[in-house]
């Protein structure tokens, strides 16, 4: 992989721990940035040093605590119980501050390219300009 598609990549993984919350490596290589599907749309294994560059770079995480430990629906108590368990599962990754903000300028450079700002409007320039 390339160096451009490897830093887009971890871009990627950056804005979908941002948007989506805390996910394992499994399913990010599955569902990153709201893919969907049982086959992974990228390289389990270029994900994975991804995630160890970012985890190094300290804007990303691992822990392997339970999510969620919330009651649910009393109508399925399956579910309840479920949820009461806490098992850990897989470790996840989750976002740190650092992560955030890298993650909110990398949103906000991907918004001025699509829409780029353009210059001032010109009802704006004229009260700028005027000296009365």
């Amino acid at each position: 992989m390339d160096a451009k598609a490897r830093a887009e990549l971890r871009e990627l993984v950056l804005l979908h721990l941002e948007r989506y919350g805390p996910d394992c490596r499994w399913m990010l290589a599955r569902r990153l940035m709201g893919a969907s599907g049982y086959h992974p749309s990228f390289d389990e294994g270029e994900l994975d040093s991804i995630c160890d560059e970012l985890v190094s770079e300290g804007l990303v995480e691992v822990r392997s605590i339970a999510v969620k430990r919330g009651p649910t629906s009393s109508i399925k108590p399956w579910l309840k119980n479920r949820a009461r368990e806490g098992k850990v599962k897989r470790p996840r990754c989750f976002i740190t501050v650092r992560g955030r903000r890298a993650a909110a300028a990398i949103r906000a450079r991907l918004a001025d390219e699509r829409h780029p700002r353009g210059p001032p409007r010109r009802e704006n320039m004229r009260c700028i300009t005027s000296t009365t």
